[in-house]
């Protein structure tokens, strides 16, 4: 890029004398525009290694530096025409994507509904009755351990109780509170299929 800003003040007094309104257009107001630069870099290139040919030629033949001037300088109009019909650079960008919604506060069962939910179970006579009003519980609402522990005093069998366990525990916010859950089974084996449950 050297012979290119050697040449920059020879070129403009060329430009002048060959076309002396091109001093009197409109100069860029400074907004950034979008061109292609491995194109622009091409022909920059060229118009560089055109105007050091006219400068190597201008001792020997002024005709041809002349003619090779003048290319430069259409080259040169070319890429402010290109630069002056670029499109904007604040058109082309992408504005940023709205942020995300905030997620929703994930909340556990609220007491009243809790006591509402453990009544009717309470009405049912049958272990098969109450299991179905706790699925159909599980997949609305979240439960604390203390919700969990409460429940399975409605449950007489311990396979009851670990299928309780075993349904509410993807539901349960306050999982390091798990191991009091231990003491509402007897045998090692259950408790050995709690662990199982809790730990999956």
């Amino acid at each position: 890029m050297r012979a290119l800003a050697l040449l920059s003040v020879l070129l403009v007094s060329t430009t002048a004398l060959a076309d002396p309104e091109a001093l009197r257009r409109p100069r860029p107001n400074g907004t950034p525009v979008v061109v292609e630069r491995e194109s622009l870099q091409r022909r920059l290139t060229k118009l560089e290694e055109t105007l050091a040919e006219a400068l190597e030629n201008g001792s020997r033949s002024r005709s041809r530096s002349r003619q090779l001037l003048r290319r430069a300088l259409e080259e040169m109009e070319d890429l402010q025409e290109l630069v002056e019909e670029a499109p904007e650079l604040s058109r082309v960008t992408q504005p940023p994507p709205p942020p995300r919604p905030p997620q929703p506060t994930v909340q556990p069962l609220q007491e009243d509904v809790f006591n509402r939910l453990s009544a009717a179970m309470q009405r049912e006579a049958f272990g098969e009755d109450k299991m179905r009003l706790l699925r159909d519980a599980a997949g609305r609402h979240y439960f604390l351990v203390t919700h969990v522990e409460r429940l399975l005093k409605q449950f007489s069998f311990s396979r009851e109780r670990l299928e309780v366990v075993r349904l509410l525990w993807p539901r349960v916010l306050d999982r390091e509170n798990g191991v009091r859950l231990y003491s509402h089974l007897t045998y090692r084996d259950e408790k050995q299929q709690l662990e199982d449950i809790l730990k999956g």
